[in-house]
């Protein structure tokens, strides 16, 4: 009855809020829980399921998976892939036993990086987005019209230069020397000092988001200055300095000789 339900889309959620709705008695109806739901799913391969009760065996499971599929033209779904609490594989050389990373790029998102990278490339991360405190990095490109395109997905307990690093050096394994002319992310060098580990920078301008140099600008200010109304004053001052331009045109603020990107994300 599970499996029927399961096959015809009922959610999970769903299904074990019908059954603790309509039970008369204590028996082993009543005792369905999310990982009896998963085993049912696992056991009728059905779509969507979670391919282990634990996230860890999941992610073994997953990565495995895609490494046995072809991706069109040769190249694999996952870049890299280090589990955490076991020790670095061959192919790794500088990576503690507790670090996590996966990094991974499809033929669409190689295809993309080699048709923009000489643009820019833009990385960044996010924070605090899950119980794991996992950092997404995103490495992204810019195509003709100006849109972002995402060209390779980490994920990892750190976001050190070496922890990045390991990542690009698969993606350079697949996609060969790349150059970009504009290299975008936040104030801190850990994403520049990666890039310039495994690619040549040469000719690469470092640029920051306008958005990361707001912030740094108004928690500076809040850092240095106590009263709220000097805090206004000097930050309107800064703002003034500011220039409204359009996306992805590039422009100095002040006399400090550095360059701002005004950057829709």
């Amino acid at each position: 009855m599970t499996a029927a339900k399961l096959s015809d889309g009922v959610t999970v959620s769903a299904i074990l809020d019908s059954v603790r709705d309509n039970i008369e008695r204590i028996d082993s109806r009543a005792l369905s829980c999310l990982q009896d739901i998963h085993k049912v799913m696992r056991q009728y391969i059905i779509a969507g399921t979670k391919l282990h009760e634990t996230d860890y065996g999941s992610v073994s499971f997953f990565v495995k998976s895609m490494r046995d599929q072809d991706n069109n033209d040769g190249t694999n779904l996952i870049l890299l892939f280090k589990q955490q609490s076991y020790e670095q594989p061959s192919d790794i050389d500088d990576m503690a036993k507790n670090d996590f990373v996966i990094g991974n790029q499809t033929s669409f998102q190689r295809g993309m990086l080699l048709q923009f990278c000489p643009k820019a490339i833009c990385m960044d991360s996010t924070h605090n987005t899950n119980a794991y405190n996992f950092f997404l990095i995103i490495v992204l490109v810019l195509h003709d019209l100006g849109e972002r395109v995402f060209i390779t997905w980490i994920i990892s307990n750190g976001k050190d230069a070496a922890t990045i690093r390991q990542v690009l050096i698969k993606k350079k394994e697949k996609c060969g020397g790349i150059h970009t002319s504009i290299f975008m992310s936040d104030d801190a060098e850990n994403f520049l000092n990666a890039w310039r580990a495994v690619f040549t920078v040469r000719k690469t301008r470092k640029l920051v988001c306008a958005g990361h140099i707001d912030k740094s600008c108004r928690r500076g200010i809040q850092g240095h200055i106590s009263s709220r109304s000097k805090q206004i004053e000097v930050y309107s001052i800064y703002a003034s300095y500011s220039v409204k331009v359009k996306r992805y045109h590039f422009v100095y603020i002040s006399s400090n000789s550095f360059l701002v990107c005004q950057m829709k994300i």
